[in-house]
């Protein structure tokens, strides 16, 4: 998907394939993601899943689609379980959720008496009938005084 976002507004002039965008390191694909939640995501998802250019299967698709349900924003981890973290949305209305992590566990993330830890630019997507972080996580910092 963000190979598509890429050809479609050449955010990074490298990448073309999936092999190109595996060179690069995580910080420097930030621009895509970024890229593909600040314009139509629900546009860009549908025209994804309907020109399916790395022709992936119907379950793929069907996940991929399921994207265009994503939660972006700004949250507070204020408690991380074995499997997953819970993250506070304080807009109206109020929600929590439970997203299981994308390749770290939280707990090598933060330590426990860091809680509760303010994030900034995180997205939120269902997968597998869960709900998954993108990999990518801002941490905000509070100052007192």
């Amino acid at each position: 998907l963000l190979v598509y976002v890429n050809d479609r507004f050449e955010v990074i002039e490298e990448i073309e394939t999936v092999a190109d965008f595996e060179q690069h390191y995580t910080d420097e694909l930030l621009p895509l993601r970024n890229t593909l939640y600040n314009e139509s995501t629900t546009d860009l998802i549908e025209d994804f899943v309907e020109e399916n250019p790395p022709d992936l299967s119907e379950a793929d698709l069907e996940q991929i689609e399921a994207w265009a349900d994503f939660v972006a924003g700004e949250f507070v981890v204020v408690r991380y379980r074995e499997d997953d973290a819970i993250f506070l949305d304080w807009t109206e209305p109020p929600q929590a959720y439970a997203a299981r992590p994308a390749r770290l566990p939280f707990v090598e993330l933060w330590d426990e008496s860091a809680l509760p830890v303010p994030v900034s630019s995180v997205v939120l997507l269902p997968f597998e009938n869960q709900i998954v972080y993108d990999g990518w996580i801002g941490v905000k910092n509070i100052i007192f005084g």
